[in-house]
């Protein structure tokens, strides 16, 4: 989960998990141009950096990088760009923010490539060399989405380089329409599994029906991502205790549910599949399935967020599409069979979610980063079908921050659930590596 500096202590007495703090241009001088540091924001920036790792989180720092060279293999244009990044790097930031802007930015080296994709490749390769043992994390603009809007498929490049942010977006109900849509196409269109948001819109306030909508749906997000313009807050707390309750839960939850999340960008990077899996990827036969406002979070929860205004209760509508099979509501326990399209209702704490049957879900204990998280203890929620048949999973592990996975340190753990008769039967392999609770959720009217 990513937020600002200021609310460092107000997450942690709210018992809000965060992983990194945001800082937009105002840590420079001059706020959008150079590498000079503003020390009347920040007059000991190494210091500030290191209090944040202190406490198990990560420092992200915008750059509105204008050339300043003739073009973009210009020795001078090459050397700025690395010593102005290095410097802050030196000093302790831990992720690059490669914000492309809309007026300055920087030039294509040759037609064909964009000013985007140069600037992901750029900012990935200093920071490698910069770090050659750890994974060179940024974040930039999706090439082809524009404040919100997906105008084109990204370059087929852009891929390489994650994670990826869709503009400056406005606190409205069309934007968090968008905003899933986006997420959930951006993964079949153009291959990027980390599209996220401004959650809550970047710019004008949200109402706290529309703020906590958003949220949920950033829970369900490959990054959860809080941010907006200045005069504005986007803080849980500053919109009164419900939804300080409301996020807080869905934020603990994405928490928790850190082995899933993980064994899904996996599964992204082996062979591509998206994290937020549009429907028709299993189902294509299924015109229904296609729908971006619905989708798979890993490979058994599928989740549909709330994307318009709910009545004067704040109680929400919607139609999901319910796939092949038997799917769990979440929430009531009661038991859907697919394929059907179905009608929702939820009141503002809840956002439709359903577990497929024979679907393993994989949870850890509540923590307030992922570095402090503990997977040596694993819950399992085993989705027990109704009809005989054998499903498999896997849970994914590595130390989360060397590229020594690319040498195989790394671990799986396979799941398989077999159902036969009356009997059933999970098998874990290997299973020594953690101490495991498994819960059996029998389908409605069954007894154990």
């Amino acid at each position: 989960l990513v937020g600002h500096s200021k609310g460092y202590k107000l997450a942690r007495a709210a018992n809000i998990p965060l992983d990194v703090f945001v800082v937009d241009t105002d840590w420079r001088v001059g706020a959008s141009h150079g590498y000079g540091i503003n020390t009347n924001l920040f007059p000991d920036m190494r210091r500030f950096f290191e209090s944040a790792h202190a406490r198990n989180v990560r420092v992200m720092l915008n750059d509105h990088p204008e050339p300043v060279g003739p073009h973009a293999f210009a020795p001078e244009e090459l050397k700025y760009r690395r010593d102005g990044l290095e410097s802050l790097l030196n000093l302790g930031a831990d992720i690059w923010w490669f914000d492309r802007n809309w007026g300055t930015h920087l030039q294509t080296p040759t037609e064909g490539l964009n000013k985007e994709v140069w600037g992901m490749r750029l900012y990935h390769d200093i920071t490698q060399a910069n770090r050659p043992g750890k994974r060179p994390l940024i974040m930039s603009n999706v090439d082809g989405i524009n404040h919100g809007r997906m105008d084109s498929p990204s370059h087929p490049a852009a891929h390489r380089y994650p994670v990826w942010w869709t503009g400056d977006t406005v606190a409205k109900w069309d934007y968090l329409r968008w905003g899933v849509e986006n997420g959930v196409n951006a993964g079949v269109v153009s291959l990027l599994p980390y599209v996220n948001e401004d959650l809550g819109g970047h710019h004008e306030q949200p109402d706290v029906e529309l703020y906590i909508r958003f949220m949920q749906f950033g829970a369900f997000s490959p990054i959860a991502r809080i941010h907006c313009t200045t005069q504005v807050h986007r803080y849980p707390w500053a919109y009164g205790s419900e939804a300080e309750r409301v996020v807080g839960d869905y934020f603990r939850l994405r928490q928790r549910l850190l082995p899933t999340l993980y064994t899904a960008a996996f599964r992204a990077y082996r062979d591509g599949q998206p994290i937020l899996r549009r429907c028709d990827l299993e189902w294509p036969s299924h015109e229904e399935a296609a729908d971006p406002t619905q989708y798979l979070f890993g490979d058994d929860l599928l989740v549909a967020p709330i994307i318009e205004k709910g009545d004067e209760k704040r109680v929400a509508s919607r139609s999901v599409w319910i796939p092949e099979g038997e799917w769990t509501d979440v929430w009531s326990g009661e038991t859907c069979t697919g394929p059907a399209t179905i009608e929702v209702s939820c009141p503002l704490r809840r956002m439709p979610m359903f577990a497929r049957g024979g679907g393993i879900v994989l949870t850890v204990a509540d923590s307030l980063n992922t570095a402090e998280s503990d997977w040596s203890r694993i819950t399992a929620d085993v989705f027990v079908p109704s009809a005989d048949g054998v499903s498999r999973r896997v849970l994914y592990e590595d130390d989360g921050e060397s590229v020594d996975y690319l040498a195989g340190k790394f671990r799986l753990t396979e799941l398989s659930l077999e159902r036969k008769g009356r009997g059933l039967k999970l098998s874990l392999a290997p299973s020594a590596e953690h101490n495991w609770v498994v819960r059996f959720h029998l389908p409605a009217g069954a007894s154990a």
